[in-house]
Order: C-alpha cells, then structure tokens, then sequence
C-alpha cells in the first residue's frame, strides 16, 4: 500500500478513536455516512474496473503497433506503406485515446456519488450536535471540534477509497493476467527419475489441440536412433508443434511421445532438455561476451572447449579478428554480429552441449550463399552421429534424409526418402517442383 493511502487510513482510525473517547453519539454521526459512502464505492469500483479493462487492452494494442511500426520503418518506407501502415496506427491510437475518454466519463458520476456520500455525516453531525448542545448534553467545545474534525475524516475516508480505486484499476488487470498464470498447471514431473540408453523418437497417436484448435490428429511415427528425419510441409501444418511436443514445451492432448522406449512424461524435465539441443531459425543471443553466450550450452565448460566448439561451428576465424576476441559484447539480440555470426554462434552453443538429439528449424533460410557454406559445415559437425530432426524450408537441404516427412493441416500424408518421395507424385513432388521453378527465376 502507498504512503498516501496510508497515511489517510492512518487519519481516519486516529479521529474515529478521538471521536469514541469525546462522544460516543457524536462518533456514530461522524462514521453514519461510511456505510453509503462504501456502497457507493462499490458500484463506481465495478464501472472503473470494466472501463479500465478496456482501455488497458487498447494499451497492450498500442505499445504493440508502436513497436511493430519503428522496427517495421525500413520494409514499410521501402514499399511505400508508409501512409496506410501510419493509418493504422493513427486509428489504434485514436481508439486509445477514446477508450481513456471513455474511462474517465464513465467514472465521474459514479466518483461524485462516492464523493458526496464520504461528505453526508456533516449533514447529521450538525443538526444533531447543535440538538444535544441546547439539551445541555454536549458541551461547546466538543461540538466544535467534531464541526471542525468531521470534515478532515470524511476527506481521510474519501481520499482511501478514491486512492485505492484509482490504483487498483490498472494494478489489478495487470494481477489477473499474473493469477491467471499462476494459475497454469505445471507439466506434470514423475517422482524418480530415468537415465536413457538409446535415443529413438517415437510418436504413437499423438493428437494436439492449441486454444481449442487442433494442429495435430492423430500422428504416428518413429525417428531411429542416429538418423535424420525431415518435416516438410506449408506454414502452420504442424512441424514446429512436433518439435515443441519433442521438448515438452507442451503436453500432447492425447497419444504419447517415447524417447528411447520410455515415455517422456516418465522423465524429469531438466532430464529430458539435457538430451535435447536445438537450433532456431530466429536466433536467440543475450548482450554477454561471445565467450558467455557459447557456454550456455554448457555452463561447467572451460574456454578451451568453448573454443573448440566455436572452430567446429566454423565461427573462431571471425571471432578472432574482432578487437576483443571471445570476449567481445555482442550487444542486444546480437545485434553487433551479422545473421549468418549469430547462427553459427548458436550452432557452436549446441556443439558444446553435445546432446544425442538434435532439432533443426531450418537454420540457413535466411542467410546468404557464403554464410550457408560455412553453417551447412557447422550443422554436419553439430549432427555426428545424432539422432536429429530438421524442419525444412529449403528442400535441397534435406535430400539424403534418412526419412522425410510430409505434413499436411496436422496430418503425415507422405513419408519416404527423397527419391522415393519425388516417384510417388504427391505434395511433396508439388513442393519440389515448386521450388525447382522458384530457383529459376531471373532478372
């Protein structure tokens, strides 16, 4: 609680006790007007908490859009968006601004009624003061104290709930969206623990629903120890969910996922990530050294191992000529560092973790030819003899897969080899065609 509002509460309990000591009549017509004035609290706090609500949802909107549109400012200039995309964002700031018009109307009314309840005991205090006054049961001096301290209680009291009103609004949207995380159920954990001996991936009809929509239906399939599998298939057909599934970001809804013969709701989740090294396309650096940000992956390692994984990783040659070497900052997000530095960087992270299985989200998708070169190197370092699952964009990358399989709106429609894949004439055959005329393009 703030010092205001305690010092008002403060305020309000010392003159109740002055009250009940001088006058116990006096004290109840003072307090008479409390009961009102919280009822009306009541009722306005009901209104600011719905208004509120409202106008914080448009705030999230709007810090949102303001971020979205600076980082946005060179693809939006160089399209010349630049008037519809300010139209947007002049319409969510002018929703903004109604909603915080919106609230304080909606509050004024409902404020002026809690306002003039705190203000109804001097209504009573008086006519009965001066009543007990002319009855010779009140003396003056204690009448007018209570004209003069009434009205300082009556302010204390308005003050508190005016205070705690207008604080907890906003506060108190900002602790449901805590509570109702809080409220989460954690994954559930076993009692013991297991240690694994082999590496396989089984999926046994494994079905996901995301918010009530489901991703994956009914999916099985298995990814042999030390072999690669590929997930292929268009945006949002459920590959980064199978990976998410892998790692237990999530539960699956029905099914199960086995790890090496066991389910890995059978192990401990430090357990099952200690097994597990991924790669992300959007790359994912912390404003450390570059020393600091490769043993993340594994915090007990020395700098000659750190080094070692960055030579495999094929990052140690720019690295080295950098003016402080393994312990230059790489700033937020990387961003001193070019795309293709920041994933090799990862790579060399995963490297010294050394994990039996491995999770690509396609990490060459967006980088140049020269920089895919040295991260394909770095990726077939990192992939010795692992169990690894790639999601594939680029479809030449993924042609001596052991498997590849094919995903269509949360089902396996196709699974096969490559060439295999490409004599059936199905989705993936339209996909590798696709892109066989994407790659022919000229200017």
């Amino acid at each position: 609680m703030e010092p205001f509002f305690l010092s008002s509460l403060i305020s309000a309990s010392v003159l109740s006790i002055f009250f009940l000591i001088l006058d116990w009549r006096m004290a109840l017509a003072a307090v008479s007007a409390v009961p009102l004035a919280l009822i009306a609290f009541t009722y306005a706090d009901r209104i600011a908490q719905r208004v509120t609500k409202a106008r914080e949802e448009s705030l999230r909107r709007t810090n949102s859009l303001i971020v979205e549109f600076i980082q946005g400012m060179p693809v939006i200039k160089v399209f010349n968006q630049v008037a519809s995309r300010f139209l947007r964002f002049k319409e969510t700031m002018r929703d903004f601004r109604d909603k915080n018009i919106r609230s304080v109307v909606s509050t004024t009314i409902p404020s002026m009624v809690l306002l003039t309840c705190t203000s109804l005991s001097v209504a009573v205090l008086l006519p009965l003061g001066l009543y007990f006054y002319f009855k010779d049961s009140l003396s003056l001096s204690t009448l007018v104290f209570f004209i003069i301290a009434a009205p300082s209680f009556s302010d204390s009291i308005a003050h508190y709930l005016f205070g705690y009103m207008h604080t907890k609004s906003p506060i108190g949207q900002a602790m449901k969206h805590i509570s109702n995380i809080l409220k989460e159920k954690p994954l559930h954990e076993p009692e013991a623990d297991a240690e694994l001996k082999c590496f396989d991936i089984v999926f046994v009809n494994v079905s996901f629903s995301y918010n009530g929509q489901p991703v994956l239906k009914d999916i099985s399939f298995e990814i042999p120890e030390q072999s690669v599998t590929a997930l292929v298939g268009a945006s949002g057909a459920g590959k980064t969910t199978i990976t998410n599934l892998i790692a237990r970001f999530w539960d699956v809804s029905s099914g199960e996922v086995r790890i090496g013969g066991k389910s890995i709701r059978d192990l401990k989740l430090d357990r099952l990530l200690a097994y597990i090294s991924m790669v992300f396309q959007e790359v994912i650096l912390f404003n450390d050294t570059i020393l600091e940000n490769i043993r993340l992956g594994s915090k007990d390692a020395t700098d000659e191992e750190v080094i070692s994984a960055a030579k495999a990783a094929r990052c140690h040659e720019f690295i080295e000529i950098l003016p402080d070497g393994y312990n230059a900052m790489i700033g937020e997000r990387g961003v001193n560092l070019s795309a293709g530095e920041r994933q090799r960087i990862s790579i060399a992270r995963a490297i010294l973790k050394d994990s039996p299985i491995i999770i690509l989200d396609e990490a060459t998708v967006y980088i140049d030819p020269e920089n895919e070169k040295l991260i394909q190197d770095a990726i077939t370092e990192l992939t010795k003899n692992k169990t690894v699952l790639v999601i594939a964009h680029r479809l030449y990358t993924i042609t001596s897969a052991d498997q590849i399989l094919v995903l269509d709106e949360g089902r396996i429609v196709e699974r096969s080899p490559h060439e295999e894949l490409l004599a059936a004439n199905g989705l993936y055959n339209r996909f590798w065609e696709a892109q066989k005329a994407s790659s022919g393009w000229k200017l």
